[in-house]
């Protein structure tokens, strides 16, 4: 398996190459005036820097060569060039990955080289206006291209895929069948196919762009295309729910009215390659269709209930999913203790004061390794050990030998018992990811049925948070994780968590545990059950990791300022207001130390106040005057500063021998909300 994938890793740069290269190669046959090649041109720009961009610039110079004279060839493989030079000059700023900036620097290079051909003809002023078009056909062509050609992981949107098959029909429109255009059957067939998926609107918008590129190409002097296709895909978006065929017949009829109202020459054409259209739909598998997309009316408000719902649901699953493989990550195959490890702690317990140890250990020591191993089966099999196990020549021998018989018993009955313990911890854990499992699969199988999701409206936030890591000396990563957000509802989550130790490890563990709790939460799962749930599930783990960490989790209205802090072993917090300090402790281990409880402490957050959360490499809690002095004193407003303020102050008192993180809450005036 690791070789077929190691092999097919190494023929994706390639085979994209030679993709890019093919398409852009295929674009150049749409042609706008014999003279301008866009889709090609948008194509190049849009695969990028490094090879990808490379190849797909043969791909048009080897299509110029072909399908145009020298010429016109030459401006277009201009700027094509131009093209690949501005993005591998250009491409490293991160400016460059937002949307605009690369489609709106390749209409104007465009323009902009075209426009000096077009200066100097003789008549300038005819080809001004097809010129602007092709320009913003480049523009259009990078914009959704690049997703799909840029870098060697593409994102395949539904827009970026809808339109490069409309470049692909558009291409293959130069291939005619007795007068008809092949490529443009194909292109009716995508309209009709959309218009029937997606709806009326969807498929008129899509019918009338797609068109409009047809009569680019055509020249026909009118906008024939763009109506017949625009009025084609309205009819066929809402003919849907009377069936497939329905649909297809009145896509047809809606093309041969509009074409031949508009044209007389071209609309017998147009006619008849809406017919070979509408042939191509109905060839098209039931089950790539999906049924009927037209469903009953539902109210906006439950619209956005299910919504919620379904968002929700999904968010559960992908909490339970993550669980589940990392538990299945850290989990290793049961290591079956070696049984000598019986013998081991018998002999230390008895041999060592002996009076002839070294009689035994030293100068026999083949005489005792052989009498243990002889005797290995029968303890194993019976269960407990017996004097006739031995051989004579060591019983005779062993002056302590009724008291190593008693201990080898002792230390048999813990070594079974440790292996009975062990294949039950093994077992519990093996049966809690499956069930982890299997419930994220049902909540998935539940949310795929209620609907799309829409994202939620920001709220007023009405506060401001503060926070700050501090690595331990000597390390480049701090074990401590911060991480603040809002669920659907409005309510602010805050958590910092500590993992054990420091570094790398510590960090993994920590993080895993803040991703974990964020997914539930914001799932919809109560604090309470996703503590729970996170409890057992890391106590599992840790019996095979080893690893725990601590959890300060703080629930917040902030419009109210009610609040609720759970705490897991973690350091005190504080709440300030004005020059008074409330201090907060918890009794309870960290997460995965074998116990469920959880230190609950309800809060009024009230107007300008604070709440402060902080790791025991900030303060253990034990000298912390400083800490409370600092607070009272305090008479800002800003919880960033009070965060770093913090920071400094704890190296000055604590020093840096453990990694720091403190998370400031800072609750503004209604005044302040009200903005």
């Amino acid at each position: 398996m690791e070789r077929q994938q190691s092999r097919m890793e190494r023929w994706q740069v390639p085979m994209g190459c030679a993709m890019r290269c093919a398409l852009t190669f295929g674009l150049v046959a749409y042609r706008m005036g014999d003279g301008y090649a866009p889709l090609a041109l948008g194509a190049v720009a849009a695969s990028g820097q490094g090879g990808g961009g490379l190849w797909a610039l043969v791909g048009l110079v080897l299509g110029a060569m072909l399908w145009m004279d020298f010429a016109t060839a030459l401006p277009c493989v201009a700027v094509g060039i131009l093209f690949y030079c501005m993005v591998s000059a250009l491409g490293d700023f991160k400016w460059m990955a937002k949307t605009l900036p690369l489609p709106m620097m390749s209409m104007a290079t465009f323009f902009a080289v075209n426009g000096i051909y077009l200066i100097q003809s003789l008549s300038p002023n005819v080809a001004w206006g097809l010129c602007l078009c092709a320009t913003a056909v480049v523009g259009v062509t990078v914009g959704l291209l690049r997703p799909i050609l840029d870098g060697d992981n593409p994102s395949f949107s539904p827009h970026s895929l809808l339109y490069l098959g409309i470049c692909l029909c558009l291409a293959g429109s130069v291939l005619t069948v007795s007068g008809l255009s092949v490529g443009r059957m194909f292109l009716g067939a995508l309209v009709l196919y959309t218009a029937c998926q997606r709806g009326c609107s969807h498929g008129g918008t899509v019918g009338l762009l797609s068109g409009l590129l047809a009569d680019l190409i055509a020249q026909s002097g009118g906008l024939v295309f763009s109506a017949a296709y625009g009025l084609g895909g309205m009819a066929g978006g809402y003919l849907v729910a009377y069936g497939r065929i329905v649909a297809g017949l009145g896509y047809s009829v809606a093309v041969f009215f509009a074409a031949l109202t508009l044209s007389q020459g071209s609309g017998a054409v147009v006619a008849l390659e809406a017919l070979g259209a509408m042939a191509l739909y109905w060839c098209i598998p039931q089950r790539l269709l999906g049924g009927k997309r037209v469903q009953p009316p539902v109210s906006a408000q439950t619209n956005a209930t299910v919504e919620r719902l379904r968002s929700q649901l999904n968010k559960t699953a992908t909490a339970l999913r993550d669980l589940y493989e990392s538990m299945a990550r850290n989990t290793m195959a049961v290591q079956e203790e070696n049984p000598s490890v019986v013998f081991d702690r018998a002999t230390e317990q008895v041999c060592r004061s002996c009076t002839i140890c070294t009689q035994c250990w030293q100068k026999d020591y083949a005489t005792t390794h052989n009498a243990f191993n002889d005797a290995t089966p029968f303890l194993l099999e019976r269960g407990r050990v017996l004097a006739k196990d031995f051989s004579p020549q060591f019983s005779n021998r062993c002056i302590h030998f009724p008291q190593l018989l008693q201990t080898l018993n002792a230390e048999l009955s813990a070594y079974l018992l440790r292996k009975q313990y062990r294949r039950e911890i093994e077992e519990t854990r093996r049966s809690a990811r499956g069930q982890y499992a299997q419930l994220s699969d049902l909540l998935t199988a539940t949310a795929a049925g209620l609907g799309s999701v829409q994202p939620a409206m920001a709220s007023n936030k009405g506060y401001g948070v503060g926070a700050v890591l501090r690595p331990k000396d000597g390390e480049t990563l701090c074990g401590d994780t911060i991480d603040g957000f809002e669920t659907d509802d409005g309510t602010l989550c805050l958590l910092l968590c500590d993992g054990m130790g420091c570094g790398g490890d510590a960090q993994k563990e920590s993080a895993l545990m803040v991703r974990l709790l964020r997914q539930f939460l914001q799932g919809g799962i109560t604090p309470e059950a996703a503590l729970k749930t996170l409890h057992a599930a890391m106590a599992l783990r840790a019996s095979a990791s080893g690893g725990f960490s601590t959890v300060d989790l703080l629930i917040c209205h902030p419009d109210s300022g009610q609040a609720t802090l759970y705490k897991c072993g973690g350091a005190p917090s504080y709440v300030k207001k004005g020059g008074v300090v409330r201090r907060i402790t918890g009794h309870t281990l960290p997460m995965g130390m074998g116990q469920t409880a959880t230190d609950m402490t309800q809060l009024q957050v009230e107007e300008h106040s604070f709440v402060v959360l902080l790791s025991d490499g900030i303060s253990d809690g034990v000298e912390d005057e400083w800490l409370q002095n600092l607070l009272a004193g305090w008479e800002g407003t800003n919880p960033q500063t009070l965060a770093n303020l913090i920071l400094t102050h704890s190296q000055l008192h604590q020093g840096s021998s453990d990694d720091g993180a403190v998370q400031v809450l800072y609750r503004e005036g209604v005044r302040a909300r009200a903005v």
